[in-house]
């Protein structure tokens, strides 16, 4: 599994309870491939940057976003503890 640099630990683990856990990996692959992406940073080129273009489920990633709901409802307490730490 990919590890954090320990400057972004804290932030980005504040929205593990916002995800199930495979849901979770999924969103860490796209969130560190966006990072290292050249270029346009889509759906499809942050597992390709991520070495996982081969793979054969690399359809996974897009329901993250186009299936998911979303509240922002949920996010805005983890957001708003950030800010103030």
């Amino acid at each position: 599994m990919l590890t954090l640099p320990s400057a972004f630990t804290p932030i980005i683990v504040a929205f593990v309870p916002l995800f199930f856990n495979r849901v979770w990996r999924c969103a860490l692959i796209l969130l560190f491939g966006a990072i290292l992406a050249l270029g346009q940073r889509t759906v499809t080129s942050a597992p390709r940057v991520m070495g996982l273009s081969a793979e054969r489920l690399f359809r996974i990633y897009h329901p993250l976003f186009n299936r998911a709901v979303w509240g922002c409802r949920l996010t805005t307490p983890h957001l708003l503890l950030l800010l103030v730490t």
